[in-house]
């Protein structure tokens, strides 16, 4: 192919081009902008007319530039004999055909998050947004949306880049420039169930169109939050039916609104010629939900005769922002006592009557309580809900950073003596100030079988100590102080020894229940169990100090596994005999057999003494030379080939 020069006069689309679509044919507004700057970047391809042709030479490749062209002519932008470049080809019909197939079939066009990093380049490199819609002939909305999606922080842009986030889940992101928010919305969201990454909740968690943001901005008024110096973005990529913002200073915007509410506060008392009218932050609840029974109707103020302390009032916001105020009974009992007459002193009081102290609203965060709690909060410091909350944040931050200046143990002290009131005294959290780490729970839909363990028990010395100390630990003085703060610093106060023993109970309360077998195995419970052993002792016979196998235990294994387990501690005929029993039979002579009491010799009465089941055993625990453990290794073994053959049996 040779390059010549041609105009416009000289050239039509070719028959053979195999673009034939109209829309996509005449969408040439991006390619008119670019040739107009900066001339044609691509040549056209051109093969000789037919002989009956409106021109001499027919576009093969490069239609849609030949359109732009004749418009930018039409206009008066190009000259009629602007130069026009292009490649001549001469081939058959047929061939050309399929070099016009090929050049658009094979073209690759930029992928999506291509275009956004581009955009977001050129804008780095100086150019605006007006600028570049301007170049590429596009809206400045859809510029705007690309630079967004090229600005994302670069850990979402990555995942997106690669397929591990959508376009909307992207999206959503990109509702706010704020790349640092982005970011830690990202990595909170890390974590989660995919599920949990739906655009919604992503959005959600930006506070891109929140409702009470919206509600407040509008009971503040727009005019009155941007001359305070506030300000919002709205979100690209909501259309108009669904326009969304994000409030960038939401503590300014809820200070006006809250010097908004007191006036309207300050209005409903003159109104109601009651200036001592309380407000709270929500109505009075009843099962988790506004309880209807104690509101007076139509919104009226109530009667002159029901007195102030009987009552609440509430201003909420409707759909539009404006306030809506509502009057209510402080409590059924406050409206029984009205309504049988009983005279006004007589009359529960806020904050009398419901007690918000000790870390009540805490214990009950759906209650009354914690309803007034937070009247009282919005009432004395002008906090909103959301502000309690941070206030709540930053003096657990504070209390954390003195942990961490605490001398000798007081943090270690604080946080077993906080679990051991939880889980041995049955202190809520919120007398503790901690939540519990440790508990009598089962493991899930694991529960074991009703009264199965207990029926074991009780000839368990482990389970016997283990209860004994439990016992004591609650007769100590600091379990049975009432007063929590009274109660830690009597647990200060306690012996090493004791807080030792404390923390035992505390750690062994949390434990998972496992077994040194596959899929019940954890490695931990194996490195702990050898770092509790006493110095210079077998772990395996520690244990058996603790436990021994009876014929009750023995009878939960088959017939097989009970003569492995005592091959080592009996002769080839004993042994013969011993497969002759009957069940209960023989694991009566088999807890006989592993009794240490019963063996003559020394050294067998120590290989008793540390013999240890599989499924008990905390890993390795003797010499490979040991017959116990070598008995043991024969019987896991056994026991696998037995399970692998009944895997490949077909099923029935």
């Amino acid at each position: 192919m040779t390059i010549q020069s041609f105009v416009f006069a000289q050239l039509h689309k070719s028959a053979l081009n195999v673009r034939t679509n109209a829309e996509d044919s005449d969408a040439t507004a991006a390619l008119e902008a670019s040739i107009a700057r900066v001339g044609l970047l691509q040549a056209l391809v051109v093969h000789p007319a037919e002989a009956d042709a409106p021109t001499p030479w027919a576009v093969l490749a490069g239609g849609r530039r030949l359109r732009a062209i004749e418009r930018l002519i039409a206009r008066g932008t190009l000259p009629a004999d602007w130069p026009i470049p292009a490649a001549v080809v001469k081939a058959p019909a047929a061939e050309i055909t399929e070099m016009s197939l090929g050049e658009n079939l094979l073209r690759r066009e930029l992928r999506p998050y291509e275009v956004h990093a581009a955009i977001a380049q050129a804008v780095a490199q100086g150019d605006t947004v007006e600028q570049i819609a301007e170049r590429l002939g596009q809206p400045k909305l859809w510029v705007q949306r690309q630079l967004r999606l090229g600005q994302l922080a670069r850990p979402i842009f990555d995942a997106y880049a690669d397929g591990r986030l959508s376009f909307d889940q992207a999206a959503a992101y990109a509702s706010t420039a704020d790349t640092v928010l982005q970011e830690s919305v990202y990595a909170s969201l890390a974590p989660q169930q995919s599920w949990e990454h739906r655009p919604e909740r992503i959005r959600a968690l930006l506070k891109v169109g929140d409702r009470e943001a919206a509600r407040l901005l509008q009971f503040v008024g727009e005019l009155v939050y941007l001359g305070k110096g506030g300000a919002y973005e709205p979100d690209l990529f909501a259309d108009g039916r669904d326009s969304r913002v994000r409030i960038t200073d939401e503590a300014l915007l809820r200070r006006l609104a809250e010097e908004r509410f007191a006036v309207e506060r300050d209005k409903v008392r003159a109104a109601a010629q009651r200036p001592d009218l309380r407000f709270s932050a929500t109505p009075p609840q009843f099962g988790g939900r506004d309880d209807s029974a104690l509101e007076f109707a139509q919104g009226d103020p109530p009667p002159a005769a029901v007195p102030t302390n009987a009552i609440v009032a509430t201003i909420q916001l409707d759909a539009r922002g404006d306030p809506l105020t509502r009057f209510w009974w402080v409590s059924r009992a406050a409206k029984g006592a009205a309504e049988k007459g009983a005279a006004p002193g007589a009359l529960p009081k806020i904050g009398a009557t419901i007690s918000v102290s000790e870390g009540a609203a805490l214990a009950m965060p759906d209650s009354g309580l914690a309803q007034q709690g937070r009247a009282i909060a919005r009432d004395e410091y002008g906090l909103s809900a959301d502000g309690l909350q941070l206030m709540r944040s930053l003096r657990r931050t504070l209390l954390r950073r003195l942990l961490l200046l605490a001398e000798g143990t007081v943090a270690q002290d604080y946080l077993v003596w906080s679990q051991a009131r939880a889980v041995f005294g049955n202190t809520h959290s919120n007398q503790t100030g901690a939540r519990v780490i440790a508990s009598d729970w089962h493991d899930g839909a694991d529960r074991p079988p009703t009264g199965l363990f207990e029926s074991f028990a009780a000839d368990c010395q482990a389970e016997t100590d283990w209860q004994l100390r439990a016992n004591e630990l609650r007769g100590r003085p600091f379990m049975v102080e009432k007063d929590p703060a009274a109660s830690l610093n009597l647990y200060l106060a306690e012996s090493a020894y004791q807080k030792s023993v404390t923390a035992a109970l505390v750690a062994g309360a949390s434990l998972l229940r496992s077994a040194d077998t596959p899929g019940w195995r954890i490695a931990a419970h194996d490195a702990l169990a050898r770092a509790c052993a006493p110095k210079g002792r077998r772990l395996a016979a520690v244990l058996r100090s603790f436990w021994r196998p009876t014929p009750q235990w023995l009878g939960l294994f088959g017939r097989s596994v009970r003569l492995a387990f005592v091959r080592p501690f009996v002769d080839a005929g004993t042994l013969a005999d011993f497969a002759k029993l009957k069940d209960s039979e023989l694991s009566d002579a088999v807890a006989g057999a592993l009794d240490p009491v019963r063996h003559a010799t020394a050294e067998t009465r120590v290989l008793a003494a540390r013999w240890l089941p599989d499924l008990l055993a905390f890993g390795p625990d003797s010499d490979p030379a040991d017959p116990v453990a070598a008995t043991r290794t024969k019987v896991k073994e056994a026991l696998k080939r037995k399970n692998a053959s009944r895997a490949r049996q077909p099923a029935e």
